[in-house]
């Protein structure tokens, strides 16, 4: 979506293409690149943060609303939001409710109690063993303003029906059924007060700790201290106990004032406002677009996923994108727990949707990126530049979406608001796991799907063709075929503000959702600040009273609407200010600032923790063994059977007369090859290839291929004009490749030029309509998407000052070189314009070593994975000889070289370790360099590894 809002500065609504230099594309090929060639590594890294973000889910959520752990999202949408002051809405009850406190967090003791009961009873008259039910079918009669008696009062009582004069109240002495010989024989109160949580009233409504008690504080679940005692009626418009609770509050100043500081001071509360409260199950309407939503998703995935012919399993990327979508939101879900933050106000089914649309996009577009890249290069550079072309773009997107959701935070109502601030965390979390979990996972795809690429090229090509064909296509065609940006760069954009405007709708149908967010944008609708909050301000109220409504939004809620609205969803309360009462000579100042977090955080952390590390090593160590033996299997499932060739010996003489001797039967036979032109100069080299069984010639400005077979020229290469060794080959064969049909992928040729002496990187790939190169072009017509020698392309990388230098399997260069003098101080001679120096350079003559560099190229014209960098790590120079020129080199095993240096043995590694053993799969390789060095002692043996 951002491209769209920068199409006036842009001109272009398409994503900018960055080139591989940039910082934005280069550190996440960088990433990338590191992370396919660490897939255990990266793999578990993912999994000990899922692992660690996963397991506490069940000690911080519960379903249970009064127990210091998180709401649990249930199929219902809750809120209980203040209405605008010029809402005409017609309150269907009225709440009032006094508050009285002690000291700070010390409203749970007996003394306090019984001079709640007091004032409880001075407002609604004596409540002990308070049973309304046994003024049942007692006739009333008509009531005036004055007193009532008891049986007047509990006739009146919800209990003995429902009328326009009904009255229950909540009260924490309750539990004690307001006797005072019941409380002051109670040995414990705080165990009272946890065992009888579940206790109902009279009018059927639970006697929760969140609506009898203000500013709570547990440990292991269980209430250890309060700071206030809330009791609360709820009247109906006409009933009497309203007045009479009005009344009577007018002189409790006068009567308890001795004792208590009284806010308001007059004991008259005037300020009101109006509260609504909800607790509407799912619709069959809200199901049905939740059903739709998900269809719609999963079938833009179905269809996605239908055109991914190089995937090995799609069942198992099903799986990958399923485990990542769950990974993210139930991390989400704990991070909102910890911090607090209410996710129990909308429906659970809604939170997974918006995730999913969102990420989707991501995925298809980093693996679209992935089939992009030339399937012969290495697994890990196709990640790393798939990654470095998507990674900024999914990294904007995050950043976005992160920002508009933001915004509608502060625009939305609360419960609203609170899933913004999920789903914002949920898209961080969704871009961690894309960058870590998937990315590993799509690496071992890839390292399996080459004959899914030859099938993915083969479809494309048939698409170009049909597309050439077909060229005027709708614009609803290219849409659902995924070529218009539109359809995958701003869906999960529009399926997340989309979703927030019919939540939003949800508890704002009736007063309009965009003159709601218009009036919260413009200041117009701002609610009142809590008008008691300037006279409560010295009190340090550990909770206020529009923060203590907030959560009477559930059960409760429920409750009260079964009460007085059976048939309803919600209910409309004038909310009256509390009449605060608090006991003279208390100290209200904190002694120490509450806990931020949620109670049951500090609660897991003090009984669970050593489980919890354990279980999270654990876990970790068991899917590093799974991981590794699976990956240990795929690796070793080589073809023992291949057949050994036969024992051939090319010579070629100062002549240049090219000589085959092959061993048969016991017997040598020798032929001359009639290759000319080879003593023209004198100059000749000679590199054998066994898997091929293939011997290169060079010559001056040419390379035969002759066959160790029967001596034939295969083929001739062409070349710049070169020096007739070091000549070094690299290649991979195509899958589908037969003893008497070989296709080659790509082949490597590394040679120095004659007259400039660069060394030069010759690559051949096929065309993109063809999947491999014929190393002898069969005699029979086939139908095949292989392609000769003369359709291959051709990319050539030069390299000034190679120095000492070796190929290895995957057609990269290693090299080790002493950079040239120059005249100005602090530069040099790199070589080749792409290679990067991660080293800070300093002006020679400052350190003898530091001229010294091992640098590498990859084959293709692609510069950003090459780069070169200090050979001795500084620290180290005094192990080290001071030498002018390197000794012998020789290659180790698929990936390493050794350089001699002076009296130091440098293994310079391409990729984490060392790979000895031939395998067929194509391991990563990364652009960072491992070099070690041994130094070679008299009876000794050689030491550890240094990595550089």
């Amino acid at each position: 979506m951002i491209w769209y809002l920068l199409y006036p500065l842009r001109g272009t609504t398409e994503a900018p293409v960055l080139p591989p230099t940039h910082p934005l594309y280069s550190l996440p090929a960088r990433y990338g690149r590191y992370a396919a060639r660490h897939v255990v590594t990266t793999l578990l890294i993912s999994a000990a943060v899922a692992t660690i973000l996963i397991y506490p889910i069940p000690f911080l959520f519960t379903s249970d609303f009064i127990n210091a752990a998180s709401n649990l999202p249930h199929h219902v949408w809750t809120v209980a939001q203040p209405l605008s002051y010029r809402a005409a809405a017609e309150p269907d009850i009225i709440m009032r409710s006094i508050w009285v406190h002690a000291g700070y967090m010390e409203a749970l003791n007996t003394d306090l109690l019984m001079s709640a009961l007091d004032l409880q009873d001075e407002l609604l008259g004596m409540t002990k063993n308070f049973r309304p039910a046994t003024a049942r079918g007692v006739h009333v009669g008509d009531v005036h303003d004055g007193a009532l008696t008891l049986t007047q009062r509990d006739a009146f009582h919800v209990a003995n029906g429902l009328t326009n004069q009904s009255w229950f109240f909540h009260s924490p002495l309750l539990y004690w059924r307001c006797s005072r010989e019941r409380i002051l024989a109670d040995p414990d109160i705080l165990v009272t007060i946890n065992d009888k949580k579940n206790q109902s009233t009279s009018a059927n409504v639970t006697l929760r700790h969140s609506i009898v008690f203000s500013g709570k504080r547990f440990e292991d679940r269980r209430v250890v201290a309060a700071d206030a005692l809330v009791i609360t009626l709820l009247h109906l418009r006409d009933s009497p106990i309203g007045r009479q609770w009005e009344s009577r509050a007018l002189g409790l100043p006068q009567k308890v004032g001795d004792k208590w500081n009284i806010y308001p001071s007059d004991g008259h509360a005037t300020r009101s406002q109006l509260y609504e409260f909800q607790f509407r199950p799912i619709s069959m309407q809200d199901m049905a677009s939740l059903a739709i939503a998900y269809g719609l998703t999963f079938l833009y995935f179905l269809v996605s996923l239908s055109k991914l012919m190089a995937v090995k399993s799609k069942f198992g990327l099903m799986v990958t994108i399923a485990t990542q979508i769950f990974f993210a939101t139930m991390s989400s879900f704990t991070v909102c727990a910890i911090f607090n933050i209410d996710l129990s106000r909308i429906p659970r089914a809604a939170y997974p949707v918006v995730i999913l649309a969102m990420s989707l996009e991501h995925i298809f577009r980093l693996i679209n990126a992935v089939i992009l890249t030339p399937f012969e290069d290495s697994v890990s550079n196709r990640i790393g530049q798939a990654f470095g072309q998507t990674a900024y773009t999914a990294l904007a997107t995050t950043l976005q979406n992160v920002v508009i959701l933001t915004v509608l935070s502060r625009l939305v109502s609360q419960g609203v608001s609170e899933f913004c601030v999920f789903a914002a965390i949920a898209i961080v979390f969704d871009f961690f796991y894309l960058c870590t979990f998937f990315l590993a996972v799509l690496s071992v795809d890839v390292r399996r799907m080459e004959l899914g690429d030859a099938l993915t090229k083969a479809t494309m090509r048939h698409n170009r063709r049909v597309g050439e064909s077909r060229s005027c296509r709708s614009w609803l065609d290219r849409m659902l075929q995924g070529r218009v940006a539109m359809s995958t760069r701003i869906a999960g954009t529009i399926v997340m503000f989309g979703f927030v405007l019919i939540a939003q709708w949800h508890f704002f149908g009736d007063e309009g959702l965009f003159k709601k967010l218009i009036g919260s944008w413009t200041g117009s609708d701002l609610h009142v600040e809590d008008p008691e909050s300037s006279l409560l301000e010295d009190i340090h109220q550990a909770r206020s009273p529009r923060s203590w409504l907030r959560m009477q939004d559930h059960e409760t809620a429920q409750e009260v609407i079964n009460i007085i609205k059976p048939s309803s969803y919600s209910y409309t309360a004038r909310v009256y200010e509390p009449l605060v009462f608090v006991l003279k000579g208390s100290d209200r100042t904190p002694r120490s600032k509450e806990p931020t977090l949620l109670p049951a955080a500090y609660d897991f952390i003090h009984h669970e923790l050593a489980r919890f590390v354990v279980i999270v090593v654990v876990v970790v160590a068991a899917l590093r063994l799974l991981t590794n033996y699976l990956l240990w299997e795929d690796e070793d499932d080589q073809d023992p059977g291949r057949a050994r060739p036969t024992t051939t010996i090319m010579a070629v003489t100062r002549q240049g007369d090219v000589h085959l001797a092959a061993h048969e039967n016991g017997v040598w036979a020798s032929q001359r090859l009639a290759i000319e032109g080879l003593g023209e100069s004198g100059s000749h080299f000679i590199e054998f290839l066994q898997s091929l069984n293939l011997y290169l010639v060079s010559g001056s400005n040419c390379v035969y291929l002759v066959s160790g077979h029967d001596g034939s020229v295969i083929q001739t290469l062409q070349t710049e004009r070169m020096l007739p060794r070091p000549l070094k080959c690299a290649f991979s064969c195509h899958q589908q490749s037969e003893p008497d049909t070989i296709g080659l992928t790509w082949v490597a040729l590394g040679y120095v030029e004659a007259d400039s002496r660069d060394l030069i990187l010759h690559t051949f790939v096929p065309p993109e309509d063809s999947d491999a190169i014929y190393l002898r072009m069969p005699n029979d017509e086939c139908n095949s998407d292989w392609c000769a020698w003369e359709s291959s392309k051709q990319t050539k990388k030069r390299i000034s000052n190679p120095g000492l230098w070796d190929m290895v399997s995957d057609g990269s260069l290693i090299g080790v070189r002493r950079k040239q003098h120059s005249g100005s101080a602090g530069s040099d001679d790199s070589g080749a314009p792409g290679l990067r120096n991660r080293q800070a350079r300093r002006g020679s003559g400052q350190d003898p070593f530091d001229r010294w560099e091992v640098w590498t190229a990859s084959p293709g014209g692609r510069s950003e994975a090459d780069e070169c960098q200090r050979l001795v790590e500084k620290g180290e120079e005094a192990k080290h000889l001071l030498i002018t020129e390197l000794g012998p080199k020789a290659r180790v095993g698929l990936n390493s070289v050794a350089f001699a240096f002076g009296d130091m043995i440098k293994l310079v590694v391409l990729g984490a370790t060392a790979r000895l053993e031939e395998k067929d799969d194509d391991q990563a390789r990364d652009s960072t360099l491992s070099a070690g060095g041994r130094r070679r002692k008299a009876g000794a043996g050689t030491k550890g590894r240094v990595s550089l």
